[in-house]
């Protein structure tokens, strides 16, 4: 909190750019709105987050929210499409058009919608793929160890854990694990 205002004041700001920013507003358009810096703002957005993310009432709320708005989007995208099978039937170029680019920006706001929401959030999907794939290289690297009379069952218990296909050598012979 900055030393210039209040705790009444801070607050005060923190509303004005939360209700901004949930709206849709952008960072940059919502500082030149109530005359303060982008960083400020950011910061607001970031405090807000850390709050609400450990409040329980507001992060319940926010999922039902979220629930409730992605069942509306899922509405108008399949308007969209019956707007569409029905302009094709009656051979509406104009229309199909125009609802085809309707389908195309709601599920874009969507998944732009999803991710601010951090359902989508690419790094941490990513790192979670990462470390499962270095598991099942050190699950094959202990395979590689084994006897060769136990490699095939734990090939095909690995192939079972794993959802994949998993083959080793045993005595010089292939041992494939069809899952």
């Amino acid at each position: 909190m900055s030393a210039e205002l209040t705790l009444y004041e801070h607050l005060d700001l923190l509303d004005d750019v939360v209700q901004r920013y949930l709206k849709g507003e952008h960072p940059n358009a919502i500082a030149k709105s109530l005359g303060v810096k982008r960083v400020t703002v950011m910061e607001l957005i970031g405090e807000w987050q850390k709050f609400a993310a450990n409040n329980r009432h507001i992060s319940d709320r926010a999922r039902e929210a979220l629930v409730g708005a992605d069942k509306h989007y899922s509405m108008i995208i399949e308007r969209g499409w019956e707007t569409i099978e029905q302009a094709d039937t009656n051979s509406d170029l104009r229309t199909k058009n125009a609802a085809l680019g309707l389908v195309a920006n709601v599920e874009q706001k969507r998944m732009e919608m999803l991710q601010k929401a951090g359902v989508l959030d690419n790094t941490e999907l990513a790192a979670q793929l990462a470390e499962a794939e270095e598991r099942q290289q050190e699950l094959i690297a202990i395979l590689k160890d084994l006897c060769p009379d136990c490699k095939a069952n734990v090939a095909m218990r690995l192939g079972r854990v794993s959802g994949e296909a998993v083959t080793v050598l045993v005595k010089d012979e292939p041992v494939f694990n069809n899952v």
